[in-house]
């Protein structure tokens, strides 16, 4: 005797019985298409979708650094050069003109101290907010900290590390944070720096000034060729050689564009 005699083909409980057993079967093969293959093609979108929002994420940090690391280093970069390699340092002696170049000393000596705190007020916001995703390895977070912690040494540090002669002058690390800390101003929940109007304005106020003192101590007046100033010089030949090695990390690690 098999079901057939004990349920008709056509009664109600085979109905139900072979109902049962196509259920059963469906949800079987659904749950195994699932498991097998559904759940791997869901989770290997989840993971492209994973991969595609920390590049975008990765995208935007670079735009968004790009170009205030760019003006703030090259900025910088250039005013030492000009200092240093073509003779602009003559216009950071008190009461300088000539008749042939507009520049004065009250402005040379402004602009100056601005490049520099506009690059310790970056840095200063980058050191804060900076997503260190936009890095693929630890070397290379390590190699772009590392830059920027020796451009602060080559002002801070004593003994400087070579031979000089005649006075030096330190800026030490909290000067510079707090040179950088003065630039920086909140609208809402974003940062920015001060600009070069804003800058002007706040350095008629004394308790601004005072901020740039030990800055100005290193440059004011100062002369390659004097040798009472040797010390001071390659103090700042130092800071423009860790901030040229700094600058072709940025353009390297974030894509910054050197084009004016």
């Amino acid at each position: 005797m098999d079901l057939y005699d004990i349920f008709p083909e056509f009664s109600i409980i085979w109905l139900l019985l072979t109902t049962i057993v196509a259920l059963i079967s469906g949800f079987v093969s659904s749950w195994l298409y699932y498991i097998f293959i559904k759940r791997k093609e869901l989770e290997e979108t989840k993971k492209l979708e994973l991969e595609q929002s920390k590049k975008e994420r990765i995208a935007s940090e670079i735009i968004r650094w790009a170009n205030p690391i760019h003006r703030s280093v090259q900025g910088l970069h250039y005013r030492l050069n000009n200092i240093l390699n073509q003779a602009g340092y003559v216009a950071l002696k008190g009461g300088f003109s000539h008749s042939q170049w507009s520049i004065r000393y009250e402005y040379f000596m402004n602009s100056t101290l601005f490049f520099f705190a506009q690059y310790f007020a970056t840095i200063e916001m980058l050191e804060e907010e900076l997503n260190i995703e936009i890095f693929h390895s630890h070397e290379e977070k390590d190699e772009f900290y590392m830059a920027i912690i020796n451009v602060g040494k080559s002002l801070s540090k004593y003994p400087p590390g070579y031979a000089c002669n005649g006075q030096d002058t330190q800026i030490f690390s909290l000067q510079q944070r707090a040179m950088g800390e003065v630039m920086v101003r909140k609208e809402g929940n974003q940062k920015r720096c001060m600009n070069y109007v804003e800058f002007l304005e706040a350095m008629k106020k004394p308790n601004f000034l005072e901020f740039f003192l030990p800055l100005k101590n290193l440059l004011d007046g100062i002369d390659r060729d004097n040798p009472d100033h040797n010390c001071r010089w390659q103090r700042l030949l130092k800071l423009h050689e860790q901030l040229i090695q700094l600058n072709s990390i940025c353009e390297k690690k974030l894509s910054i564009s050197t084009a004016d």
